[in-house]
C-alpha cells in the first residue's frame, strides 16, 4: 500500500501526515495455468467498483493489479481513521483479500 507515493510498512499500513492523501493499493494475482480473473473492490466507506478483468497469461506468473482512492481532510473525522479495501475475485475462484490500514491526519 502507498499513501502519497510512500509504500507504508505492512501489517500495520500505518498513514501519518498531510490530508487528503492519495492512496494506492496492490494485490498480486497468481494462477497455476492461463486463465481470465473477474474481480472487484469494495472499500470500508461502501464505495464499490466495476467488474474487471485481467489476463494471467502463463502458470505462476504474477499479475498486479492496484485501486487508488484520495480520502481525508485535516477535520476530526480524519485525526484517526481506520479504513480498508477488499479485491473480490468472482470467477475462476471466489476469494476476498482485504487491505487494513490507518489514517492519522495532522
Amino acid at each position: 500500500m502507498y499513501a502519497n507515493g510512500v509504500l507504508l510498512k505492512h501489517p500495520e499500513n500505518d498513514y501519518k501526515g498531510s490530508c487528503p492523501v492519495n492512496l494506492k493499493f496492490t494485490w498480486t494475482l497468481l494462477s497455476t495455468e492461463p486463465t481470465e480473473v473477474s474481480y472487484f473492490t469494495q472499500r470500508s466507506d461502501d464505495g464499490v467498483s466495476a467488474v474487471m478483468k485481467v489476463k494471467i497469461p502463463t502458470a505462476n506468473s504474477p499479475v498486479f493489479v492496484s485501486e487508488p482512492w484520495e480520502m481525508g481532510a485535516n477535520t476530526p473525522k480524519f485525526k484517526d481513521f481506520k479504513g480498508s479495501i477488499t479485491l473480490t475475485t468472482k470467477s475462476p475462484n471466489k476469494a476476498d483479500l482485504g487491505i487494513y490500514f490507518t489514517i492519522h491526519c495532522n
